[in-house]
């Protein structure tokens, strides 16, 4: 039988969870209206091996946490971190935020290439940018503009 608390990669049998994740991510990290036929598009090559690689702990009927690589020209081929949560209800327990981020290093290391990660810095998120610090060391300093051409939300 399966550790369910260690990471695997995910299939496509696991993409509603992954889905449910990318979500409550966007919800926690997003800006944007969130797009599901677009986000199930850009995750199902990653889901075969095709782009990338997505790394999840737990059954598929209960993905505790996941990440998300894909490979990116910066300046030189490498893998970025496109999204990296654990559920809030297992932030507390079972050390799956190490574990998750062992993970995408893991990816890392089969490819041989760089992993690139970064998130905005704000109060909620100092302690996965402490959890980051001890598994990658210092960050690197970068400016990341933004371009949104879609209008405002209304009331926003």
């Amino acid at each position: 039988m399966q550790n369910t608390d260690e990471v695997r990669v995910a299939t496509p049998e696991d993409r509603s969870g992954v889905l449910e994740l990318l979500r409550l991510y966007h919800e926690e990290n997003g800006g944007t209206n969130w797009d599901e036929e677009g986000a199930g598009r850009a995750i199902d090559a990653s889901l075969v091996g095709a782009n990338g690689f997505v790394g999840v702990i737990g059954p598929t009927e209960d993905i505790r946490a996941m990440t998300w690589v894909v490979p990116v020209m910066q300046p030189s081929l490498a893998l970025e971190e496109c999204a990296m949560i654990v559920k809030p209800e297992y932030r507390e327990q079972g050390g799956y935020t190490s574990k998750i981020v062992k993970g995408a290093k893991l990816f890392a290391e089969k490819t041989g290439l760089r992993l690139h990660s970064r998130m905005t810095s704000r109060p909620d998120n100092q302690r996965k940018i402490e959890s980051y610090r001890r598994h990658y060391g210092e960050p690197t300093t970068f400016h990341f503009f933004v371009y949104d051409p879609s209008p405002a939300p209304a009331g926003g």
